[in-house]
């Protein structure tokens, strides 16, 4: 069965309201949101949860690519400190405290790198100006170029052209670059896919693809798998073993442009990538190419499979996602131009989410799965990293993780604002959601509210408590708590937020508090949980008309007047919000300087939704064309912006 996991707010399409008045159950329908990573997520599986083995600095400006042989030696592909040529690739012993050796790239850039169990390095070069694509072996030592062996006689055709290499169990290497050939429209891109000879003497084969490649993996049986993509979406493809014939070729959804890839010996692939909106997902293949799972990940930094089928990513951090025996909490990162600790997890073979991850003082990034089920990892440190070896000095972080079974994790791992998932300050009366492990029963339990009856602050001996002050709980589950935070909060103080669980502390962190925290509810990251002026739900098939009246509904808009009590239900007459805000379009100034400015759009009503939770916002407001929208609101002398979101207008 596929199985679809995602952190975005949902809306019922069974929304049939009138403006601005209905019938309770707006946020009932927008804010919980149960389809949770955690709700699949069984016990600790053998092998997990990963824990911190070793960590170290590196004296490297960058590093593109990270890989381990089958002895567990490191190789780094990057950027030398004080090196005369452009890059550079770095072998580290299995332990990473000794380098064994350093090889100077200095006649092109190295685009992609493989690593063979053997300690064979393999490379492809970025290429800056028309040329032939190549691919080179160093010798074991690394004190120079084995061989090397051009991919035919065709030549890259334009420039800044990307490389992709993959490499199998006996050596033979696996190549993808993009060419354009002359088809029966015109000219046309293809990628062209190689395997070269392990002994480096020419080509086992050479076969274009159409579309433009992306990236190349490799099962156990030497069967080279490609990612390609289109104008209209992407494919994955994966050839015999000769590249004589093509095992499978699928189609990725309708827009989905695949950008990584990674098998495992078994022939299962993983694939990431994004659609048109910039939505991340992960694909799971198996190996005659049909989909068994996917999820909606955050923007992908890296991927990596190890030899068991498991799958691991790393995600950016900006956004706050489920956690399960995390290492860390999520947040800014001290002293890195980082804006938050980014997200490593690992997905079982069936889908299920085996870890999910911060790591302390760290921003991960790349990946390498090492042997005995250990994984590498590159990451940004932040001022807090403390290694557990090595140099105190360098910019970029090294760590091995391996399984551990007393590791210590965190219980309380993130707040972050329920409508954006941003990771940010909280204000008066905003639903936040808590993400971390055994913060509450393994079943989910949805509270209710009344004119009479606020939303109770304790469930199931469950309390979130802001500087010891309860809040309402809208739900509680063992992985996520929606909470409303307490209106008599101080903007501009520091609060400590805790969960205890029968009336034991089980975790704390502290965020900021500001006046308002905005942000639009919506179905995806994308498209807003919006109604059309027919009350009817505003989705591709039913598109609002241009001019006619949208209603969004916002989180973390400020205070209200007059004040309600926490939890409460907003009856008549209507409170007012205390903070001006309203809603703007992102518009182009075009040629020749494309300034982008908001066009402040018409607002009919903004303020509390009617019969909803105190600190719901309805805003109904008249659309004019597509693009992205925002909730504007002023401070001092600028305008600020929330996240952008859209909403579906017909014609366009």
């Amino acid at each position: 069965m596929t199985q679809h996991r995602t952190n975005r707010t949902f809306v019922s399409s069974d929304i049939s309201w009138k403006s601005p008045c209905w019938p309770f159950g707006v946020l009932l329908r927008i804010v919980y949101w149960v389809a949770l990573w955690t709700s699949s997520v069984a016990m600790a599986a053998p092998g997990f949860p990963l824990g911190i083995t070793s960590s170290q600095r590196l004296n490297l400006n960058y590093v593109l690519k990270t890989a381990a042989d089958g002895a567990g030696a490191i190789y780094l592909l990057g950027g030398c400190a004080g090196s005369a040529g452009p890059q550079c690739v770095v072998k580290l012993s299995a332990d990473g405290k000794s380098t064994v050796w350093v090889w100077h790239a200095t006649d092109s850039q190295v685009g992609a790198m493989a690593v063979d169990p053997a300690g064979g390095v393999y490379l492809m070069p970025i290429q800056l100006t028309p040329g032939q694509p190549y691919v080179q072996k160093l010798k074991q030592d690394g004190s120079g170029v084995a061989w090397t062996v051009p991919l035919g006689s065709f030549v890259w055709s334009w420039g800044t052209t990307p490389a992709f290499i993959a490499v199998d169990t006996t050596g033979h290497a696996y190549a993808t670059a993009p060419v354009t050939v002359q088809g029966e429209s015109g000219a046309e891109e293809q990628a062209v896919v190689a395997r070269v000879k392990a002994d480096g003497s020419g080509l086992d084969y050479l076969v274009n693809l159409p579309g433009t490649p992306s990236g190349v993996a490799v099962d156990g049986n030497g069967s080279a798998i490609v990612i390609t993509s289109t104008g209209s979406g992407g494919a994955v493809t994966k050839l015999s073993p000769d590249g004589a014939s093509q095992v499978y070729s699928t189609a990725t959804p309708s827009g989905f442009v695949p950008l990584q890839v990674a098998a495992d010996p078994a022939g299962e692939a993983a694939v990431t990538g994004e659609d048109q909106y910039r939505s991340a997902s992960l694909l799971h293949f198996d190996p005659q190419g049909r989909v068994d799972f996917s999820f909606g990940v955050g923007r992908v930094l890296d991927l990596t499979m190890d030899a068991a089928g498991n799958t691991f990513v790393t995600m950016s951090g900006d956004l706050a996602r489920a956690v399960k025996d995390s290492l860390a909490v999520c947040g800014p990162l001290a002293g890195s131009s980082q804006p938050s600790a980014n997200l490593l997890s690992v997905f079982a073979p069936d889908g299920t989410l085996r870890q999910s991850t911060y790591l302390p003082d760290v921003a991960p990034f790349g990946l390498a799965a090492a042997p005995d089920s250990a994984l590498d990892v590159m990451a940004v440190p932040g001022a807090g990293f403390q290694p557990t070896q090595g140099s105190r000095t360098g910019g970029l972080a090294l760590l091995r993780l391996a399984p551990q079974a007393d590791v210590q994790t965190v219980t309380l791992a993130c707040v972050a604002n329920s409508a954006s998932y941003q990771i940010a300050s909280v204000a008066p009366g905003e639903v936040v959601v808590l993400y971390g492990n055994g913060l509450g029963p393994q079943q989910g339990i949805r509270t209710r509210a009344t004119l009479k009856s606020p939303v109770p602050t304790r469930v199931e001996n469950t309390e979130v408590t802001f500087d010891g002050q309860p809040a309402p709980l809208l739900w509680v589950q063992e992985g996520q708590i929606n909470a409303v935070v307490p209106w008599s909060l101080d903007p501009g103080a520091i609060t400590n937020i805790c969960v205890s669980h029968y009336g034991a502390n089980v975790g704390c962190v502290s965020q900021s508090v500001e006046f308002t925290s905005r942000a639009a509810y919506t179905v995806d990251g994308t498209w807003a949980a919006a109604l059309n002026q027919d009350g009817s739900a505003n989705t591709a098939d039913n598109p609002a008309q241009p001019g006619s009246v949208v209603t969004i509904f916002a989180n973390g808009m400020g205070t209200i007047t007059p004040a309600q009590p926490d939890g409460s239900l907003v009856g008549m007459p209507l409170p007012t919000n205390t903070m001006p805000a309203g809603v703007a379009r992102m518009v182009s100034s075009g040629p020749p300087h494309y300034v982008v400015y908001p066009e402040v759009l018409t607002v009919d009503y903004m303020g509390p939704a009617p019969f909803e939770l105190a600190g719901l916002t309805q805003i109904n407001f008249h659309v004019t064309h597509a693009g992205p929208l925002c909730i504007w609101s002023v401070s001092g002398p600028n305008m600020t912006c929330s996240l952008y979101f859209q909403v579906h207008i017909a014609g366009e």
